[in-house]
């Protein structure tokens, strides 16, 4: 079932960050959101598996927050973020080291140029 509340997460899971009366405030891999308690599951996870689930939904939140993400790897940070277990398989872990590698790389591609390109003006 799709509650309107949840903004189309509903079956995703969830980090709890805040804790009020009625209502949570959750961390999604892709933002947060308050929703109430009513609509939140416990998956039983073990502490360990709580903050393995921390570190991967910090690695795709960060990773999604890059505004020159192309399309392809935003969709495998989308699968990843709404996995249903607390780990990442070997494949899934390759893949969310790529496209963390390939941010990195552009980025500093594009810091470089910025830092070293100089136009010429006045060209003949």
């Amino acid at each position: 079932m799709n509650n309107p509340e949840l903004g189309g997460e509903g079956g995703c899971w969830a980090i709890v960050t805040q804790v009020n009366d009625f209502s949570c405030t959750v961390r999604l891999w892709d933002g947060e959101l308050t929703v109430g308690v009513q609509h939140l599951k416990s998956y039983e996870y073990l502490p360990q598996e709580c903050q393995q689930m921390q570190v991967i939904c910090d690695r795709i939140h960060r990773l999604q927050e890059n505004e020159n993400l192309e399309d392809a790897p935003s969709a495998v940070l989308k699968h990843l973020g709404e996995l249903k277990r607390p780990y990442l398989t070997a494949v899934e872990e390759k893949l969310l080291s790529l496209i963390g590698k390939s941010t990195v790389l552009a980025i500093k591609f594009y810091n470089y140029f910025l830092k070293n390109y100089h136009p010429i003006d006045g060209l003949k």
